[in-house]
């Protein structure tokens, strides 16, 4: 999937808050890259947060109430089906 810079300006258009993105992978390359790479401020974010396994994913999520997680399917200890569940809607 390739990035497009237009389509995601059009989805932030009219939005004055910058938002929160939590990323969640057990692997330190994919976790970093996603948070250096992607141009988030481009995209209305401010802060990009990152967790190693979704025990930590849940743990950030109380605190940080991120607007956005972008999480690996399998990981260690937590899977994402599991954070997602432990989640409050």
């Amino acid at each position: 999937m390739q990035y497009d810079a237009d389509r995601w300006k059009s989805l932030k258009r009219g939005v004055a808050e910058m938002h929160k993105v939590l990323i969640v992978d057990d692997e330190k390359e994919i976790r970093e890259g996603l948070k250096t790479v992607f141009p988030w401020a481009e995209c209305g974010v401010a802060e990009v947060h990152t967790a190693e396994d979704g025990e930590e994913a849940l743990l950030l999520v109380e605190r940080l109430d991120p607007d956005v997680i972008v999480t690996d399917i399998k990981m260690n200890r937590i899977s994402a089906e599991n954070v997602g569940s432990g989640m409050d809607a």
